[in-house]
């Protein structure tokens, strides 16, 4: 399984990795941090593999681009 979550930051003004992504919950543009999940279940039991703080500024990549390098990793 794959989701993006985010991790609400609304009074960060100068934060490390903070930036500002659509938020589903909120329906609205929020400042948080945009995390990347890669979990295995077997549809009781989850468990985390992977994680990636999302920052297109920083590296260039799409959230896709992040997901396949994720699942490439556990092949």
């Amino acid at each position: 399984m794959i989701d993006d979550t985010t991790l609400d930051k609304p009074y960060a003004e100068k934060m490390a990795m903070v930036t500002s992504h659509w938020s589903g919950k909120h329906h609205a543009v929020v400042m948080d941090i945009n995390l990347l999940l890669l979990l295995w279940t077997d549809g009781k039991a989850h468990l985390s593999c992977d994680f990636w703080f999302y920052n297109p500024v920083q590296d260039g990549l799409t959230k896709n681009d992040h997901f396949q390098n994720m699942l490439l990793s556990f092949h």
